[in-house]
């Protein structure tokens, strides 16, 4: 079944909220490191948990932000969800959003670099 433009929508919005969640709680671990408190719990006795947890949401973080720039037609994602605007969008509108997307090309390959040759693969 096809999706419809505010389908898109919520679900890129679901998807960006656990992207932002997960790039907080994982700066809130690698600067919790900056502690000496935690440094000293941490190598007693919850090393192997923080340092699985870092990964997790640096791994999900990386996902989510390929996922949600790829371009396949069958997966929800921002191209996707451009060529459901009705065909009289003001051309403006239009050009500012296409604007956004090719300015964040450069960015997506740089994820997509790590996404592929450290997360996912």
């Amino acid at each position: 079944m096809k999706k419809t433009g505010e389908s898109i929508r919520q679900s890129l919005h679901t998807t960006s909220t656990q992207a932002e969640i997960d790039r907080e709680m994982w700066l809130a671990i690698r600067n919790a490191r900056n502690d000496p408190d935690v440094v000293q719990m941490l190598n007693r006795r919850y090393g192997r948990f923080y340092i699985s947890a870092e990964n997790a949401f640096f791994n999900s973080l990386v996902t989510i932000l390929y996922a949600v720039f790829e371009k396949r037609k069958d997966t929800v994602n921002f191209w996707n969800l451009r060529k459901t605007l009705p065909s009289n969008t003001d051309p403006v509108v239009l050009k500012e959003i296409d604007e956004k997307l090719s300015s964040i090309k450069l960015i997506w390959k740089r994820i997509s670099i790590i996404r592929n040759e450290i997360v996912g693969h």
